[in-house]
């Protein structure tokens, strides 16, 4: 009977905490302490990859954005991979999460000089389970469902930066309702060095 109450508030929390909400300044997003969800995105080629198998090799820095169409997203994605070999060197690995479909990805790493991987979430059921989803402002259906071949019909994550141990709990996040507001490689680098 405990297990069961266990398992009922287990999926309780994960129903509340996976809610789309209104405005990105109201979002609730994970804590640090807290688990990353056990859910799956999707790669280049189209195939489901759970969580636990990209972390489960190696701690992994998550940023997650908007999408490739978005510039501050581009930039920032560029700027983080300037430091890429000092993450490297630290012990983790960039792994880069967005609405867009896995052949928006291919596109956006030709035009970018991204080494490291990029994931889908088209369907949102990462970055509400972060606490990170919201709907998008009027206007922005379109090309959401442009950019994620029809899934996304208008939510978007808070621009974050999660990293992340391999037993999926959070070690440090940063994040801002405001998308032009990122955290910059120099800082990201200290950060991380406070964690070694």
């Amino acid at each position: 009977m405990r297990n069961v109450l266990l398992f009922t508030l287990f999926l309780l929390t994960m129903t509340v905490s996976a809610q789309v909400i209104e405005n990105p300044g109201s979002v609730n997003p994970l804590k640090t302490g807290e688990q990353m969800p056990g859910v799956s995105v999707k790669d280049l080629n189209n195939n489901e990859v759970l969580i636990s198998e990209i972390i489960a090799d190696g701690p992994a820095v998550f940023l997650f954005y908007r999408g490739g169409w978005c510039p501050y997203c581009t930039k920032h994605l560029s700027d983080i991979a300037s430091v890429e070999d000092k993450i490297k060197e630290m012990g983790y690995k960039i792994i880069a999460i967005s609405p867009d479909s896995p052949g928006k990805l291919k596109e956006t790493l030709e035009k970018s000089t991204l080494s490291y991987k990029l994931y889908s979430d088209s369907n949102g059921t990462l970055i509400k389970g972060m606490g990170i989803a919201f709907n998008a402002p009027e206007g922005y259906e379109k090309l959401l469902s442009d950019h994620s071949d029809g899934i996304n019909k208008g939510v978007l994550p808070v621009p974050s930066l999660y990293v992340v141990a391999t037993d999926g709990s959070v070690k440090y996040r940063f994040l801002s309702p405001d998308y032009k507001l990122r955290i910059s490689s120099k800082i990201l680098l200290e950060e991380l060095g406070k964690l070694q």
